[in-house]
């Protein structure tokens, strides 16, 4: 069949990246999405990002932060279970 098993969203930053993402959840298919943010509280927080927080879309959320006033800064990289 010509059905994903997968799909992989570039920062979701719209209400309609949010509509696919539900709409593709509803689907069965396996879902990864980015988003930019400060911290896993300020991007939980965001009221266009709430439908898919609320519905437990994603189980979990890979964090990955580099400090970049130090000369080639290392990727710091951690999962967060939502």
């Amino acid at each position: 069949t010509m059905s994903p098993r997968g799909i992989i969203s570039d920062e979701s930053a719209s209400e309609q990246d949010v509509a696919a993402l539900r709409l593709a959840a509803g689907t069965g298919v396996r879902l990864i999405a980015t988003t930019h943010g400060a911290s896993i509280e300020e991007v939980c927080s965001r009221k266009l990002l709430l439908p898919i927080i609320e519905d437990k879309i994603f189980s979990r959320a890979i964090i990955l932060k580099r400090d970049f006033s130090i000369p080639d800064p290392p990727l710091e990289a951690r999962t967060v279970e939502l």
